[in-house]
């Protein structure tokens, strides 16, 4: 009869932890989706579509994949001239599209500022 006294307990104790740590992961999923998703949206933004710059075609090809990376690629007109750089940043993930992002707008603001 002891045994029920110590072990009743414990088992409840246990199945209530264990609840509340698949309720934590659930949340946690749901999370992460919708900040991947957020991600893909904003990677998606940084594209430059297909363009045309004079005789030159540029034309480009985007697939969403399930994970973030680092890759993009970005062409730029400016005073006749045309700009284009193709990265890969290391690593995947968050930090390496964040980078990437960084990288596309300080490339665009070196073609603006750029003295001939």
């Amino acid at each position: 009869m002891n045994d029920c006294k110590i072990i009743v307990p414990l088992k409840v104790k246990n199945a209530l932890e264990m609840h509340e740590q698949r309720k934590a992961l659930v949340n946690l999923h749901e999370n992460i989706k919708i900040e991947l998703m957020l991600a893909k949206l904003f990677q998606q933004n940084l594209m430059t579509e297909t363009a045309a710059f004079s005789d030159k075609d540029m034309f480009g090809r985007y697939l969403p994949c399930d994970e973030l990376g680092g890759d993009f690629y970005d062409c730029v007109q400016d005073k006749g001239n045309l700009w284009f750089i193709m990265a890969d940043v290391s690593g995947q993930g968050v930090a390496a599209a964040m980078i990437s992002s960084m990288l596309k707008v300080e490339f665009a603001n070196c073609v603006k500022n750029y003295e001939f």
